[in-house]
């Protein structure tokens, strides 16, 4: 069983558990995984904890490897093993379908949620 460091699942797929499977570690597989590397992490063993994730039903994983000021951006759509690589980035905007909920990372406005597109303009 793996634990990512943060997580998100979509309140529709976390209603259709049971009250014990909510209680517990849920058997379900996060919708975003975030994983933050720490300076004993290996990076080629989260990449693949980050691959198991998206063969599992995640829809968006953030591998942040702070020692190479990197943010590897997993999608199971578009990237599958192949994560999206953005060096020294200072804002992460996601691509999303029309109607999706997007998130904005920024460093002066800490994570902050965004309008779907074609909403407010």
């Amino acid at each position: 069983m793996r634990s990512p460091d943060a997580s998100v699942v979509r309140l529709d797929r976390w209603q259709a558990l049971s009250e014990p499977e909510r209680e517990g570690f849920a058997p379900i597989c996060p919708d975003l995984v975030v994983e933050l590397a720490s300076p004993s992490d290996q990076p080629q063993a989260l990449r693949h904890k980050m691959a198991v994730y998206m063969a599992n039903g995640a829809s968006l994983g953030w591998l942040l490897l702070p020692q190479s000021r990197t943010v590897e951006v997993w999608t199971a759509a578009e990237t599958a093993n192949f994560p999206l690589v953005l060096n020294e980035p200072s804002r992460l905007v996601p691509r999303q379908p029309p109607g999706a909920l997007s998130t904005s990372l920024s460093p002066d406005s800490g994570c902050s949620p965004t309008p779907p597109l074609g909403e407010n303009g």
